[in-house]
């Protein structure tokens, strides 16, 4: 007989389910999508290889654009 065992999620045997994207306010999702633009961005500056650079710079834009999509919502 086969029994399938699945993982406990750390986050449901101590229920913080704050931390879970899922239950973020649009607020909280716009600041944490601005900060990792940013931190592409920064990464961005600091890498000399020109296609990584390139591949942070659009990964920036693109949460940008995750974060100016949820402020045009109601």
């Amino acid at each position: 007989m086969f029994a399938l065992s699945l993982p406990i999620s750390p986050a449901y045997r101590t229920g913080m389910y704050a931390n879970d994207p899922i239950t973020w306010c649009s607020r909280e999702r716009i600041a944490r999508y601005r900060e990792q633009a940013d931190a592409f961005q920064e990464m961005a500056k600091s890498d000399e290889r020109p296609l990584a650079r390139d591949l942070l710079i659009r990964l920036a834009h693109e949460f940008d654009c995750l974060a100016d999509g949820l402020q045009e919502l109601p």
